[in-house]
This record gives C-alpha cells, sequence and structure tokens, in this order.
C-alpha cells in the first residue's frame, strides 16, 4: 500500500498525506519520421526512482502547458502505465513547454503529485561559431548563416538555454569578463568581471534550464542564472589542464562535467559530484559531449 506510515492498514477512502519521493528527469529529443514527407514529432522521456512498496500497481503520468496545472486539460490527458519508472510522452509540439507530473497508485490508492518538473521540446539544434567578423550560427534546414554579433569573443564559447525561455542562448568570454547573449532577444548581460579559462552549459541542478559552468584559478564553479548563485563543484583549488565539457553521460537527466587533468580524462557527476576516471592515456585537445548513438 502506498504510505509512508506502515500502521496505516488498507482504506479505499484514505487520503494519501506525502507523496514517496521521485527524482523525475526530462530528455529531450526532437525525432524525424519519414513519411511521404518528413513530418517531425517531438518527445519527452520520463525516468523516475521507482517506489518500493510492494503491492505498487503502477504509476500515472499527468502534463499539461500551464505551471501547476491542470495537467489534464483537453489534449493532456492522464496516462495510466504499469509498474515501470519511465515512460516516453509522444506527439508533442516542439516549441511548446510542459509541465509533468507523476503519481503513484496500488489498488485503491493513490499518492499525491510529484515535484512538477518542465522544459521546453525544441527543434535541430544550429551550429554557433566564431570568426574574425564575428558570432554566426548557421540553419541546417535553411542553409543559412546569421551574425549574432559583430565583434568576436576573446575567449571560450558555450551554448544553452540559460533564460528557460526554448531558445539557446550564447556565453562568451571576453577582456571585460563573463558574458551571455540572450539567443531570443540577441541582447547582452553580463555575469561576471572576470572570465574563465573554459567555459560550458549543461542543467547541473536538474531543473530544466542550464547553468553556467566555467574554470577559474579557484576551481569549477556554476552559475545559476534563476536564482543569481555561484555554486563549487569542486572542493579543491585545482583546475583542469586541459578543455572542458558538458553531458548527460550517465543518463539520469542531470549534466555532468567532463574534463582533461595531468592524469587524464575525468568526468564529474552533475548529481552526486563524485568523480569518475575515463581514460589515463593522453588527454584531448578539445572536448565535447552528445548523444552520438541515439540512446
Amino acid at each position: 500500500m502506498i504510505s509512508n506510515n506502515p500502521s496505516h492498514s488498507m482504506n479505499p477512502h484514505r487520503f494519501l498525506e506525502r507523496l514517496p519521493l521521485f527524482l523525475i528527469t526530462v530528455l529531450f529529443a526532437l525525432c524525424s519520421f519519414l513519411f511521404p514527407s518528413i513530418v517531425h514529432a517531438a518527445q519527452i522521456r520520463l525516468v523516475w526512482t521507482p517506489n518500493s512498496e510492494p503491492d505498487l500497481a503502477g504509476y500515472k503520468v499527468y502534463y499539461g502547458i500551464t505551471h501547476g496545472g491542470p495537467y489534464n486539460s483537453p489534449g493532456s490527458p492522464k496516462i495510466i502505465i504499469g509498474n515501470i519508472p519511465t515512460y516516453t510522452l509522444t506527439g508533442l509540439t516542439p516549441g511548446q513547454k510542459y509541465y509533468i507530473v507523476v503519481t503513484a497508485y496500488d489498488q485503491y490508492n493513490e499518492s499525491i503529485y510529484s515535484d512538477e518538473v518542465s522544459g521546453f521540446l525544441t527543434g535541430p539544434a544550429e551550429i554557433v561559431g566564431t570568426w574574425s567578423s564575428g558570432i554566426w550560427y548557421y540553419n541546417l534546414e535553411t542553409s543559412t548563416w546569421t551574425k549574432m554579433f559583430p565583434s568576436a569573443p576573446s575567449g571560450a564559447i558555450a551554448v544553452g538555454d540559460v533564460t528557460d525561455d526554448g531558445k539557446a542562448d550564447v556565453i562568451s568570454c571576453w577582456p571585460s569578463g563573463l558574458w551571455y547573449q540572450n539567443g531570443a532577444t540577441l541582447e547582452w548581460k553580463k555575469v561576471c568581471d572576470t572570465a574563465p579559462s573554459d567555459v560550458a552549459a549543461g542543467d547541473i541542478t536538474g531543473d530544466g534550464r542550464a547553468e553556467i559552468i566555467g574554470t577559474w584559478s579557484s576551481g569549477i564553479w556554476y552559475y545559476n542564472l534563476e536564482t543569481s548563485t555561484w555554486t563549487k563543484m569542486y572542493s579543491s583549488s585545482s583546475v583542469p589542464s586541459g578543455p572542458i565539457a558538458v553531458g548527460g553521460v550517465t543518463g539520469d537527466g542531470r549534466a555532468d562535467v567532463i574534463s582533461c587533468w595531468p592524469s587524464g580524462l575525468w568526468y564529474q557527476n552533475g548529481a552526486t559530484l563524485e568523480w569518475t576516471k575515463v581514460y589515463g592515456g593522453t588527454n584531448a585537445s578539445h572536448l565535447a559531449a552528445g548523444d552520438i548513438t541515439g540512446d
């Protein structure tokens, strides 16, 4: 029976006051299916920590387009699934932000909602780069180049949706400090006065919004734009000897930081902050992370 109190007996009228802990992570993918023409269908894959009750029957997924609900609005009904802690929502609209919760249920009871997760479904990525003529991006679908800014930064750049508006923002290092350019408005915002030696972007906190990650002489830090707070990821003042990259290599829905050190290639788990060695040989001159295999 779904309960946080072992003294409770089975009662079909009992109201569940607390939800067994859920950790829901959202992975976004835009998939292309070939019919008479290419049709884009967006999907969200959900993963959460399973409940341990022996009489657990399964889970229900609720989603909608409004923060805090309603989640069972027309076109966004609840979905009843079996005792499997994962589900993929399909047939969604790219560019739309979705809000999702999950409940657990047994024969008589259903838990309250889990914490809400949200995120935008975005289309294919553009290629962003710096040239002597400025910052440009390339749209593969339209085969067009667009200039974002007429000058080039002095250091590294990274891309991530730090403003949580469904469009990627460009973070870059300049002599005047660390800045990001809003992908929707092209406006510039300064993050700090000292630019890091390298920069990346990814969702470390698991809130569906990218954080800015960088390496300074004091260590590896990330910046949460929503809370305007800095968090040190590594307690030592040591910094990587080579490039860094960010990606969800552990598959838990949080970004992990991959970095090059004199001892080899390592990644730091974004959820636990634990370190794992990947390779002990010669380090890469450049580093990136992405889902090449589509898994």
